[in-house]
């Protein structure tokens, strides 16, 4: 279970930009148990994998380290097929949004219904960590923010973004 110290945590946050703690409480509280949730890799996986509690099997699921960017948005599309009509909640940084955005499409056509947040930081945060900690700086891991509602709605999706 979410420690009550970590919940205190994520109701503390606010401000922007959104602390991860703040997107995972606000996301625990806003769902139910019988939603399934997919998580990408990279920082938001490492946030998710910590924090967020998930009381039925099979209802978070992530590729567990398996270097897979981009997989949870297919996932949610094949998670519609799989169990129609139950809500589907999905969740990338904006570098695995970019892996797989243009699945957005075969989203629309069948009629896939599902929420997917992309986490925006503008690099790959966990692998611009990790050349950080091995190398004492990052390389080619840092984009310029692109406009992630105009690429939803020009594949006829709902987009917002904070």
């Amino acid at each position: 279970m979410l420690s009550l110290q970590a919940k205190a945590l994520g109701a503390r946050q606010s401000g922007s930009p959104v602390h991860p703690m703040r997107l995972i409480y606000e996301l625990r509280n806003l769902i139910g148990d019988d939603v399934t949730v997919f998580c990408d890799v990279g920082s938001i996986y490492v946030w998710m994998a910590r924090y967020f509690n998930s009381y039925e099997p099979q209802r978070l699921l992530f590729s567990n380290g398996q270097q897979t960017l981009g997989v949870a948005l297919p996932w949610a599309i094949a998670a519609t097929f799989a169990r129609p009509g139950e809500k589907v909640v999905s969740m990338s940084g904006d570098g695995g949004f970019l892996f797989s955005a243009m699945e957005l499409e075969t989203a629309v056509r069948e009629k896939c219904s599902f929420v997917h947040l992309v986490w925006r930081d503008g690099s790959y945060d966990l692998v611009k960590i990790q050349q950080v900690l091995k190398y004492g700086r990052s390389f080619g891991v840092e984009f310029w923010t692109c406009g992630h509602r105009e690429i939803c709605r020009s594949l006829r999706c709902n987009g917002t973004a904070h």
